[in-house]
């Protein structure tokens, strides 16, 4: 999370914990908003980064099996739900598919970020992804690497009374 999210984030909570005096009439209330402000901390440790030669890559359009099982590994550890974004280069003619362990549901992928999986749940996971890669046999294609980005979830705050 870049530092001014956090900046921005700290002052959000800060004002919620501001003591506010409320003076009606004669009668006086006291109103008090409390809250625990937790430093935001995410962790992205890729274990095995998914890459691809061009020779691998061949192979893989030429065979009958275009699955890449277990192709990256990684450990997600965050205090807040978080998303993951992917994108890979602009890949003329071909199309890569992703999925994870955690979302079974295959996911194509484009030269722009794209969301490839959210989590509420405010823990330790460990990931790893299947590959499809689509192509004609006699296309020419570079060598390439998913990237991956880490976020958090941006949610509406609502207050309850």
């Amino acid at each position: 999370m870049s530092s001014k999210a956090k900046s921005l984030f700290l002052i959000a909570l800060m004002l919620l914990m501001l003591s506010t005096q409320v003076v009606n009439g004669n009668s006086q209330t006291n109103i008090r908003i409390g809250a625990t402000i937790i430093e935001p901390e995410q962790e992205l440790f890729i274990s095995k980064p998914i890459t691809f030669k061009a020779q691998k890559i061949k192979n893989i359009i030429g065979s009958n099996n275009k699955t890449i099982s277990e192709a990256g590994k990684m450990t997600i550890s965050s205090n807040l739900p978080w998303q993951l974004n992917a994108n890979i280069p602009e890949l003329q003619g071909v199309d890569v598919y992703l999925k994870s362990n955690l979302n079974r549901k295959w996911i194509k992928l484009n030269s722009r970020d794209q969301v490839v999986l959210t989590h509420q749940r405010l823990d330790k996971a460990n990931l790893s992804w299947d590959v499809k890669i689509v192509a004609d046999r006699n296309i020419k294609i570079q060598p390439f690497k998913i990237n991956f980005d880490l976020d958090w979830q941006k949610t509406n705050v609502m207050l309850k009374n």
